[in-house]
């Protein structure tokens, strides 16, 4: 067969110097002789058979740069054996829907079982005299060279990470989840910007009357406000080195299940006290948070019952079937210690009646206590908070990307494994509510202020 450039080039002076007369006389009236006809017809499946010859050139071509030099391709006469003991040598199906020609190796045309054995195959490509598991270019490689040592993980694996930062966070599985498309890095959001419940205010502006109130009316309409979520970059990188990836098994579950839990703890963390810096903004100091004074002589890192009753006072009603106290877990000798002053004495109000031998109550004034590590140690600001998470809205690119690199730490014989999280989230209030009736403002998010 020609060289490649020799084809290409025969190609090229056929299309661009024989043909063209030969086509101008058939698109004439008269049309070609039966000769000029038959040079056209000739020179027409001498380009049909350079073309199948230059992509079958090129096919080959690139075969040889996924298996290596030293590989080579087994007849396709069947029953023809091969030596390797992973070859399959016969046509056929495997009996499970895939079919397979001679000297076509089984595994290589499958996707890695389990992430384990993908970081395995990553970490032997950059062994000495070894040739590199075909599936890692197949998977995706960085900028598609494999030799700047990247390796796309599978997206069965990238979804498997995503699994276990769900079932780990507390707070960011309670919020609006809003995925952005894979082509923008920003998503714009108008919600309407409601500050107040009076008449007149509601929805911004929205007015109604009742027919027999007054002869004329003014028109209303609502005010909205634009809420820009531009995603940041949340990253674990996770170094193996040669002796832990021997052990693969133990290694996938440390890094999987770390890098996942990892990725929750953070996101909750910001979530909860961000500052918007490089991260989405929290609930802790946002704009629209209410912030509960202590009692009158109050003693310092403690919680009364008469804090609870306003916490509760001041959340949103709308918002009180949803919401959840998230507590430092140093809170909870405050709250076994919590009574309501009764004449001269009080009673407790979240003990069981049986004392210590019972279990403490799951909730507090009838809704659900989370534990979270995010909260602020006690007698500081956070270390309770009630809260509707529903009025917080996070905006993500899917499930984490995960890449691989085996040339990062070369010199030390370990691996890097890196997880990246895109993410943005801020309340979607501005302000807390004035309401319809009533003199203090409520708000889906309220803390208790510093007791010191």
């Amino acid at each position: 067969m020609p060289p490649l450039t020799e084809m290409q080039a025969r190609i090229k002076h056929i299309l661009e110097v024989e043909l063209p007369p030969l086509e101008a006389f058939a698109d004439s009236a008269t049309g070609t002789t039966t000769e000029q006809g038959e040079q056209l017809d000739t020179l027409l499946a001498e380009v049909q058979n350079l073309q199948t010859n230059v992509s079958r050139t090129m096919t080959l071509a690139e075969v040889r740069s996924f298996v290596g030099p030293t590989a080579r391709i087994l007849p396709r006469e069947t029953g023809t054996q091969a030596t390797e003991p992973d070859t399959d040598t016969s046509t056929g199906s495997d009996g499970e829907g895939e079919n397979f020609s001679v000297g076509q190796d089984r595994a290589a045309t499958r996707p890695f079982s389990t992430f384990s054995e993908f970081m395995t195959s990553v970490h032997g490509a950059a062994m000495p005299n070894q040739q590199p598991d075909v599936r890692l270019f197949a998977t995706g490689a960085s900028e598609g060279v494999p030799s700047d040592g990247g390796f796309l993980v599978q997206q069965d694996f990238a979804s498997e990470i995503i699994q276990v930062m769900h079932e780990t966070g507390q707070i960011a599985g309670r919020c609006r989840n809003l995925p952005i498309s894979s082509v923008s890095n920003s998503i714009v959001i108008h919600g309407v910007d409601e500050t107040s419940r009076a008449t007149g205010s509601r929805l911004g502006g929205v007015r109604g009357y009742w027919a027999n109130e007054a002869a004329t009316k003014t028109a209303s309409k609502p005010q909205f406000r634009r809420m820009t979520l531009t995603l940041n970059k949340l990253i674990v990188l996770v170094y193996g080195t040669d002796e832990l990836l021997a052990d693969t098994t133990a290694f996938e579950t440390i890094t999987v299940q770390g890098a996942g839990e990892e990725i929750a703890f953070m996101l909750d963390d910001a979530i909860y006290e961000g500052d918007g810096s490089g991260k989405p903004i929290g609930i802790l100091d946002a704009p629209a948070t209410i912030e509960v004074a202590k009692e009158t002589a109050q003693p310092a890192a403690t919680i009364k019952q008469e804090n609870i009753d306003e916490m509760y006072t001041r959340m949103a009603p709308r918002s009180i079937p949803k919401a959840v106290w998230f507590i430092n877990q140093d809170c909870w000798p405050q709250l076994f210690a919590l009574e309501r002053v009764v004449g001269t004495g009080g009673i407790p109000v979240f003990i069981r009646p049986n004392g210590s031998a019972d279990a403490p109550w799951g909730t507090l004034m009838g809704r659900p206590i989370v534990v979270i590590e995010q909260a602020s140690t006690l007698g500081t600001a956070g270390d309770i908070m009630f809260a509707d998470m529903s009025w917080y809205i996070f905006a993500d690119k899917g499930a984490p990307k995960s890449d691989v690199s085996i040339h990062v730490q070369f010199v030390t014989d370990e691996t890097a494994f890196r997880f990246v999280y895109r993410v943005d989230g801020q309340p979607t209030l501005s302000s807390a509510l004035t309401p319809f009736k009533g003199s203090n403002t409520t708000s889906p998010f309220v803390k208790l202020a510093t007791r010191a």
